[in-house]
Formats: structure tokens, sequence, C-alpha cells
């Protein structure tokens, strides 16, 4: 054992492995920063732009400050529009009020269609442990997003099951 380890209250143990068992190493690899550390600081990057004046020869240089984009945890981003292309206004009030759309959305840009419940949990737990306020926010929406669903319950049960699991496990 490591002598710097800290003693590991075992009771919570079931807790911690309810938590987390969706997350899989390709997960991992999806979502964590290029940099392989996550920070509850978001790290910002300063860039330098050269300009031309119009007026004369000299060159400027304007500074601009950015996000680092090696320190962004990748989250999958979630629709933004909630129905399909062309869709008539009743789909567009339909899925404005069913997030099925939306869902099946980011579950089509996915490997497995339950990495959606391990980016949840990659979510919750850099929050709580790493006190990430972007990965606090990234969870609500998709908590919001599952739980505003109507028709994909049962396209989707497995994983509605699982979330259901989850929770239940963790109380």
């Amino acid at each position: 054992m490591d002598t710097f380890l800290g003693p590991y209250p075992y009771e919570h143990f079931k807790k911690w492995v309810s938590l987390t068992n969706h997350i899989t190493k390709d997960l991992l690899e999806r979502v964590q920063p290029v940099c392989k550390k996550i920070s509850s600081v978001t790290e910002l990057a300063q860039e330098s732009l050269h300009t031309r004046s119009k007026t004369s020869e000299s060159v400027d240089t304007v500074s601009s400050i950015t996000w680092n984009q090696e320190t962004l945890i990748r989250f999958s981003e979630i629709p933004k529009q909630r129905y399909p292309d062309g869709a008539s206004p009743v789909e567009i009030s339909k899925y404005s009020m069913d997030s099925s759309y939306a869902l099946h959305s980011l579950i089509n840009h996915m490997k497995d269609r339950k990495e959606i419940l391990a980016e949840l949990q990659f979510a919750f737990v850099c929050f709580l442990v790493g006190q990430v306020y972007d990965a606090f926010e990234h969870w609500k929406k998709l908590l919001n997003l599952l739980c505003s669903c109507d028709e994909a319950l049962s396209t989707y049960s497995d994983i509605f099951d699982a979330l259901i699991g989850s929770f239940r496990n963790t109380v």
C-alpha cells in the first residue's frame, strides 16, 4: 500500500461503484481533457493576433484570451434543435415538450447507447470530487434531457432502467 494514502471508509464502497459502474475506458478516452488533468478552474490561454494597420505599414499585435482547449472536458454536445429539420408545427410543439428526438440525436453520435449514462456519471463525479462547475452544469442538462422524454421511454427502456437503478443504489 502507498504510505501517502488516507484511510478509506469501506462502508461507502458500494455507493462509489454504483456512481461509476457505466464509465468505460473508451468513454474516458473520449471525454477527458487532452492534457489528462481535470481542474476545478478552467485554464485560459492568451492568443496573439497580428494585424496590419490600413493607414500604415506597421503591424499591430492584439491579444485575446480564450479557453485552453487542452484542459476542457470534452462532453458531448446536447442538441440545441429539439425537433427534426422540416418538422411540421405539430412536430415542433411535440418535440419541444418531449425531448425524445434530442435524446435520439445525442445517442446516435455515441458508440454505445448506454454511453449517455456513463457521461452522466462522469460529469457527476467530476463535480463531486473535482469541484468542476461545468461538469455539474452538463450533468443537469443531461438529466433534464433524460427526465423530459416520453416517447423514448419505450425505445430506450434499458437506459431508463439503468438510470433509475443508479439513483436507487446511491441512496
